[in-house]
């Protein structure tokens, strides 16, 4: 069950490779333009890293790096990107100001940069408003043990909101308002990006009344699912889902997901990947592709489909 305390920094454990980390996305329908921001704390290694990505309409990027030596967990700036919690668990401030690379497409960005980009200046304000109560496990009550070493590997707590975003993004002399959707999550634990196969994760905002999220982490032998539905005002758990993807090359280019929740409604989701923005953790491949959901009744949520791959 997540509480109050889960929004605060958690006690560092002594696994090497211990996180704490936050995470927003977003997008706005009248602009076209979206991204994601992370800031991950790991004192054992002691380092903070910071990262803004946009989606810019037209097909372009902007990607902000960050990182910091650091000890402590705490949500102070990294750089010039900070996540400020307002409200514990209700509100927060995703705010940039430093400088960016910009790219012509957003498949030519990479974790290290690009030969093709500019720099840019990046400012943001956006306010992120949770739609739903917190969904996902605090790690304090006993697992499966499937569950558990899944958490040994990326991590022991984590939980996701779907939030409604306000603000403004600039980039050089450009100004962007943002009204739209997102989600943001919370996890903490070991973070060993290279110890799964990969992982797939989906966040699908398709209103402020109704939102889907799910997730599976693919290991030697086993697979580890979970996800929520916020619909009719309550946040519902996700019995399994299957997924069947379309790949250009290493790149995912359309999906379908068939999700079922715990009192048997069915979700039947088609998912058209546009941008891709290619990132790389060590030996670890991350392809976050900005994606036009559309369920089988017409309704349709744009949002992000991660694909992560150790293989």
């Amino acid at each position: 069950m997540i509480e109050t305390r889960d929004d605060h920094p958690h006690d560092v454990g002594h696994e090497p490779t211990w996180s704490e980390s936050t995470y927003f996305n977003f997008h706005d329908p009248k602009s076209g333009l979206a991204g994601f921001s992370r800031i991950g704390q790991r004192p054992n290694e002691g380092t903070a890293d910071a990262t803004l990505f946009l989606f810019l309409p037209g097909g372009g990027a902007v990607a902000v790096l960050e990182r910091e030596p650091r000890k402590d967990v705490s949500l102070a700036p990294v750089g010039g990107i900070n996540h400020e919690r307002r409200v514990v668990l209700e509100r927060w401030r995703l705010r940039c100001s430093a400088k960016g690379l910009g790219v012509a497409h957003a498949v030519d960005m990479a974790m290290q940069g690009s030969s093709a980009g500019s720099v840019v200046a990046v400012h943001t304000d956006l306010g992120f408003v949770a739609c739903m109560p917190p969904f996902g496990t605090s790690g304090r009550r006993q697992r499966t043990a499937e569950a558990s070493a899944s958490a040994a590997a990326v991590a022991a707590g984590h939980f996701e909101q779907a939030c409604r975003v306000r603000g403004t993004v600039r980039i050089g002399d450009q100004r962007i308002d943002v009204d739209g959707l997102g989600l943001r999550d919370r996890s903490w634990g070991p973070r060993d990006w290279s110890a799964p196969w990969g992982w797939r994760w989906f966040s699908m905002p398709f209103s402020e009344d109704f939102a889907i999220g799910v997730h599976t982490v693919l290991f030697p032998g086993h697979e580890v699912q979970a996800g929520w539905v916020w619909r009719d005002g309550r946040t519902i758990k996700m019995k399994g889902f299957t997924l069947n993807t379309t790949f250009d090359g290493k790149l995912h280019r359309s999906l379908t997901i068939e999700a079922t929740d715990v009192e048997g409604s069915v979700y039947k989701i088609a998912g058209e990947v546009g941008p891709i923005i290619p990132l790389q953790i060590g030996s670890t491949r991350v392809h976050e592709g900005l994606t036009r959901f559309t369920l089988d009744d017409g309704r349709e949520a744009t949002g992000l489909a991660e694909y992560l791959d150790n293989t």
